[in-house]
């Protein structure tokens, strides 16, 4: 799995080089009146979803072996602000090429509440709510080539490399626990919970769309897949845990952008637009977690290895996009 991943990750630069090197070769010739182009963007919009992992073990509960489960979800509802730089370029035939670098982070913690469950053997047996403090970094890199061209559209494929850093601290907590009787009590509390942070790098390949659907406004279309890697570090600041989980699996991404050219012309120097974006993520992998006595007693560390921890991730978003051609 790594080495496709290396694959995926290579094809937006592997692309780039070959259209460079047909260009010097002669195969593609530039028109003198298409030189290359350079935009700057300016983006604010507002992101939903979330992030979250579930875990199984066995362990042992009153001298009994118990299947455990936890399924935490750390929401990812914020208000978001980002810019982007691309550069363009066109051949003789129309087709242009593009790359494009993109930077965005919140401004806005989660609305959403943390959520936080366990299970012994099938049976539900605690269910706590707290509240998060988002710190979230995304960056971006996409290369597009146009591969059918026709009188209002083109077609093009498209690579994409992107890192998505999720770092939350979980404050306070209200909900249920289970005793071994069956018997619920309520508990509540206000100090720090969690220390939790989750990365994910994404490479996507994929086929778009481009509709000049009137002179000024435009719309672009674009889906596809491709692998992820994804890495977490949970401390359970009340249990005195510590944990670490990674592993590789897919992702599914899809974007939409309607732009109107501020111009009588769609190549105009001012755009404004509206842009969704949805990436799900799905990856299954391992856990190494330690336990210690968290005061009082003797001393003791507990460490299990090689858990099943799986990671989820959905995440949309919509706003809108300044760009201004340079």
């Amino acid at each position: 799995m790594r080495v496709l991943f290396i694959i995926f990750s290579l094809i937006p630069f592997l692309i780039f080089s070959q259209v460079e090197q047909e260009l010097e070769s002669g195969n593609l010739t530039l028109n003198s009146v298409n030189k290359r182009e350079f935009y700057v963007g300016a983006l604010s919009n507002y992101s939903f979803g979330s992030t979250d992992y579930t875990l199984k073990a066995r362990s042992e509960i009153n001298n009994n072996l118990s299947d455990l489960k936890s399924h935490l979800v750390f929401p990812l509802d914020s208000y978001n602000v980002g810019a982007y730089f691309k550069m363009a370029k066109a051949n003789n035939y129309n087709k242009k090429w593009s790359i494009q670098f993109t930077i965005v982070t919140n401004i806005s913690n989660p609305t959403s509440s943390m959520v936080d469950k366990d299970w012994i053997d099938g049976v539900e047996v605690s269910s706590t709510k707290s509240s998060s403090d988002l710190r979230n970094l995304y960056t971006f890199v996409e290369s597009d080539f146009q591969i059918l061209t026709k009188t209002t559209y083109y077609l093009t494929a498209f690579a994409n490399i992107s890192y998505d850093k999720i770092d939350q601290e979980i404050n306070g907590y209200s909900g249920w626990v289970k005793d071994e009787f069956g018997v619920i009590y309520d508990i509540s509390g206000t100090e720090r919970v969690i220390n939790y942070n989750v990365s994910y790098l994404n490479s996507v390949v994929g086929l778009g769309l481009d509709w000049s659907v009137s002179e000024r406004l435009n719309l672009n279309l674009k889906a596809g897949g491709g692998l992820s890697v994804a890495k977490d570090y949970d401390y359970h600041v009340l249990r005195n845990k510590e944990a670490n989980g990674k592993g590789v699996g897919y992702n599914i991404y899809s974007s939409s952008n309607l732009s109107y050219s501020l111009d009588r012309r769609s190549s105009g120097k001012y755009k404004i637009g509206l842009n969704i974006m949805m990436n799900y993520i799905q990856v299954d992998g391992t856990q190494n977690m330690t336990s210690k006595n968290n005061g009082g007693g003797p001393f003791y560390e507990t460490t299990l290895e090689g858990i099943p921890h799986k990671f989820d991730y959905l995440k949309s978003s919509f706003g809108l996009i300044f760009e201004m051609k340079l």
